[in-house]
């Protein structure tokens, strides 16, 4: 739910406090609320935490998107999204697994 409501802030909060500052805020918050989770004494604790994780999460799918398309040429931006995307398939028993492409 924390999630779902920064996601549409981000480009508001991107233009506010810039690209760079934002993403890494985003990081280092996410970063201390999944330390927050692992230290977690109490439901209510854990929660918390995962709440703003939520909140932290939210913008760092699109902002990493934006900056690394914004840090190559136009002609090469194709080859820069291709290489950062994440492929998720099925093997025969149905389960998923996640491959990152390498190649550029």
């Amino acid at each position: 739910m924390a999630e779902a409501i920064t996601v549409p802030l981000t480009g508001w909060l991107a233009q506010r406090f810039t690209q760079v500052r934002l993403a890494v805020a985003c990081i280092l918050l996410f970063t201390l609320a999944s330390i927050l989770c692992g230290l977690s004494t109490s439901l209510g604790m854990l929660v918390f935490a995962r709440v703003l994780q939520g909140l932290a999460g939210g913008p760092i799918m699109a902002l990493t998107q934006t900056l690394l398309l914004a840090s190559f040429p136009r002609h090469k931006a194709g080859t820069a999204s291709r290489s950062a995307r994440s492929r998720v398939r099925s093997d025969r028993r149905g389960t998923d697994r996640r491959q990152l492409d390498v190649a550029l």
